[in-house]
């Protein structure tokens, strides 16, 4: 076991689509490459759905309220945990497993999943990787991301990035001090050590292009040939 993780290879036993996931701290610019990764994928023959956590369905969307809304700020770490948790079961219950099960061309570009609740709450609201290891295991139903890309930046510069989009209207998670997104910065990193090749670290820092080139460098060897 390394930084309190399961030392257990984490593999997907359902036969599924292409699973992507996009994780990172706040101001990352996750939703800019989500977009391009979508018509990327599209014009390889992909039939692809982005989802959001916490949200998309009628459930995840009223968790979601609840999570980042000012106005829950006495929220525990587990309570807090526990609805990332219920949102996600939903969600995969009610549009990922349908949506992969159907056929190798689907594909699915998750704006943050499992990672997010092992840096945000296993690491910086210390409840341990390994708790929230197991409740993900419990959540994802052994859909695990093929790939997931990590948008590494210095948390000063993302929030500054997200206050001038938001116009100063952060929510619950985006108004933590500066030293807790630093853990989720830190937390983020020890998953993409211990998993080097699943989690593929993205310098955020730089343009948007030459993210996206990274993007498609690594995506390569997960697309399967276009059909007639």
């Amino acid at each position: 076991m390394t930084h309190g993780i399961p030392n257990v290879k984490l593999v997907c036993m359902i036969k599924k689509g292409l699973l992507i996931s996009l994780e990172g701290g706040e101001g990352c610019g996750k939703s800019t490459q989500s977009l391009r990764l979508k018509s990327f994928l599209e014009e390889k023959g992909y039939s692809v759905k982005i989802v959001q956590e916490p949200g998309e369905t009628r459930i995840g969307k009223k968790i979601r309220s609840l999570l980042l809304s000012k106005e829950h700020a006495e929220m525990t770490p587990l309570a807090e945990v526990l609805l990332y948790m219920a949102a996600r079961a939903q969600l995969v219950e009610e549009i990922i497993h349908p949506f992969l099960k159907q056929s190798p061309k689907h594909a699915i570009i998750c704006d943050r999943f499992m990672d997010s609740s092992m840096a945000y709450q296993g690491y910086a609201r210390k409840l341990g990787f390994e708790t929230v290891h197991k409740m993900n295991m419990a959540a994802v139903k052994g859909y695990i991301p093929d790939i997931t890309f990590l948008f590494d930046l210095k948390p000063e510069e993302g929030l500054s990035r997200k206050n001038e989009s938001s116009k100063g209207k952060m929510d619950r998670l985006e108004s933590e001090s500066l030293l807790f997104h630093r853990k989720v910065r830190k937390g983020y990193r020890l998953l993409a050590k211990r998993e080097p090749d699943r989690i593929k670290i993205l310098p955020a820092q730089k343009t948007p292009d030459k993210v996206w080139d990274e993007i498609k460098k690594h995506l390569q060897k997960y697309i399967q040939p276009k059909t007639r």
